[in-house]
Formats: structure tokens, C-alpha cells, sequence
């Protein structure tokens, strides 16, 4: 019975660290942004670029 609750103590404070760890880097700039500053987020980017479009509408240079 004391493994039982030793297993589910373990589970249980391994969610709640797991938890408290992402609440607390929600409120943080990844540090990448220190590094790159007008860097924009992927998820904000356009899912298309015409520049990788037209990338990949030319011939590749390797035969």
C-alpha cells in the first residue's frame, strides 16, 4: 500500500512541476529574441513565402 502512494505522489508531483514550470516560462521572452530582436515568431510568420515558392520553382543547379 506505501507503493502506492509513494508511485502516486511521484506521478502526481511530476505533473505538478511539469505545470508550475510551464506557468512560469509563459510569462518570459524565449532567448532568442535576445539575440535576435526583429526576429518574428513562426507562428505569427506567413505560412508562404514567395521566395521559397520561386525557390522552388527553379531547376535545381545540381545534375
Amino acid at each position: 500500500m506505501i507503493w502506492l502512494a509513494f508511485g502516486l505522489g511521484l506521478i502526481l508531483g511530476t505533473v505538478a512541476g511539469i505545470l508550475v514550470i510551464g506557468l512560469l516560462q509563459m510569462g518570459t521572452r524565449p532567448a532568442i529574441y535576445e539575440y535576435f530582436p526583429d526576429r518574428v515568431p513562426y507562428w505569427l510568420e506567413p505560412s508562404r513565402h514567395s521566395a521559397f515558392m520561386d525557390e522552388a520553382k527553379q531547376p535545381s543547379p545540381v545534375s
